[in-house]
């Protein structure tokens, strides 16, 4: 059985993503931020039919622990 681990921000989602995405479970993203950078990581996501979870800024804080 593996690990899970927790990847945060940018580019370590875009580096994960092109790399091994295989190894992604589910996306969680800031709800309400639309920049084509976050768009980018979305639509890659949605192609690999993962699991996208929009949350508040508090919720991601505590993820990211």
């Amino acid at each position: 059985m593996s690990e899970l681990s927790t990847v945060f921000g940018i580019h370590a989602a875009t580096a994960l993503l092109a790399h091994r995405p295989h190894d992604v479970i589910e996306l969680h993203h800031l709800k309400g931020r639309h920049d084509e950078r976050l768009q980018t990581i979305i639509n890659q996501a949605r192609a690999l039919d993962l699991r996208l979870v929009g949350c508040d800024r508090e919720t991601l804080d505590k993820l990211c622990d």
